[in-house]
């Protein structure tokens, strides 16, 4: 039996590795969520306000939420931060604050209770040696990925999935920009940094109005504008 040219191994190699990666997501996507109760949050220096480590029956992980993005606390990424910059409306300095508000936040939130993970065991990547699965997190009967949203903590981009009570992606993302709606309304977190359009104090000028007015006459006051 004649062995295949190298050529072909590789080539195989490489399709067999673009189904498995295209293929992984789906099955994680439609796989049923595993339900982790009283958990607990372990401070670490790389926890951010979407992404930090959880203990659960002795056992240390590190979850991201699904749907949700946090400015970045620093810019060592900075075309990310720019671009967390730019769908708030504000400078990149200022994404780095509310990064650090929105860890300061999930901290708040999560320190000194039990909560609730939501897994698929979605690889949502990372840089630690630790694996790190995409999540919902729910804390005294609140999604932590909705409240950050709320607060203007968190932009709406990232991973979607079906929730783990039957909601769709898009049902999910609607009742998100419903929330941001709102934050922007009130202006809070990082849409209080966003600064409105000025209000004009000034009818502008009009040649057309400037040409047909006539001057009054001396004595009498001008006409309202």
């Amino acid at each position: 039996m004649k062995t295949p040219p190298v050529s072909l191994i590789r080539k195989i190699a490489v399709v067999a590795a673009i189904l498995l990666t295209t293929a992984t997501p789906h099955l994680f996507a439609t796989a049923p969520f595993t339900k982790l109760e009283d958990c607990t949050f372990i401070p670490n220096s790389s926890d951010d306000g979407d992404s930090f480590h959880v203990r659960n029956k002795g056992s240390e992980y590190i979850f991201r939420l699904y749907f949700v993005d946090t400015p970045e606390t620093d810019k060592e990424f900075a075309s990310r931060v720019h671009e967390q910059a730019k769908y708030f409306g504000i400078s990149m300095d200022e994404s780095v604050r509310i990064g650090k508000e929105a860890a300061a936040f999930t901290k708040g939130k999560l320190t000194g209770k039990k909560f609730t993970v939501y897994t698929r065991w979605q690889d949502a990547m990372g840089r630690s040696k630790l694996p790190r699965n995409y999540a919902f997190i729910v804390v005294e009967n609140q999604n932590l990925a909705e409240l950050l949203v709320a607060n203007g903590l968190a932009r709406i981009f990232g991973t979607p999935t079906t929730t783990p009570d039957g909601l769709t992606p898009t049902a999910f993302n609607a009742r998100l920009h419903v929330l941001e709606a709102k934050a922007k309304h009130d202006h809070l977190g990082a849409w209080s940094l966003h600064a409105p359009a000025q209000a004009q104090t000034t009818k502008p000028s009009d040649d057309w109005d400037k040409f047909f007015k006539k001057p009054a006459p001396a004595g009498e006051p001008a006409a309202a504008q």
